[in-house]
């Protein structure tokens, strides 16, 4: 199984070995926990899969204002639309639908801090939103970004901005043969 890792993954071994210590149940749990938090992709062999989504509202109204700035430009949005597995319950009928059983799900209303308008560009740059950007030439980049962060401005006016960061986690079991 680990020789299908993606290169570079963090490989946390917590397997139980006869005769070893080994770490406890609990420790394994907050592990998993602390990591899907960060975002990270989550997986643990032993017939069990967890899947994690993004529920609605996430980031407030930082996905609008972006798609809007993306739009005034004539580009289109590099993230898939938010909102395709918009409740717990959904996520679930996929992992059934998938033949997984013992199926639990819940949303998990977490949130997130930018500490200004740069984090809200670094984020945009590093992740699926900024794709549009790539085909641009630098000029174009910086007059967008220059743009967005007069679309922002009003948001950060007090300060760091704190917006919903909604994770769904569904977990089930898969069925042995």
């Amino acid at each position: 199984i680990l020789t299908h890792a993606r290169k570079g993954a963090d490989l946390v071994g917590v397997g139980k070995r006869a005769g070893r210590p080994s770490p406890k149940q609990d420790h394994v749990s907050q592990l998993l926990v602390d990591y899907a938090q960060t975002g990270a992709r989550v997986v643990r062999p032993g017939g069990r899969v967890v899947v994690s989504s993004f529920g609605p509202g996430l980031l407030g109204p930082l996905p609008g204002l972006w798609r809007a700035r993306l739009a005034g430009a004539g580009l289109k949005p590099g993230a898939p639309p938010l909102g395709r597995l918009p409740t717990p319950e959904a996520l679930a009928d996929v992992l059934r639908a998938a033949g997984l059983t013992d199926v639990q799900a819940a949303l998990h209303p977490l949130t997130y801090t930018l500490p200004d308008v740069g984090a809200r560009w670094a984020d945009i740059r590093a992740g699926l939103e900024g794709l549009p950007l790539a085909s641009l030439p630098p000029q174009e980049v910086a007059a967008l970004e220059a743009a967005h962060h007069a679309d922002l401005a009003p948001l950060f006016e007090g300060g760091p901005l704190t917006v919903p960061l909604p994770v769904i986690v569904a977990s089930g079991h898969v069925a042995t043969v």
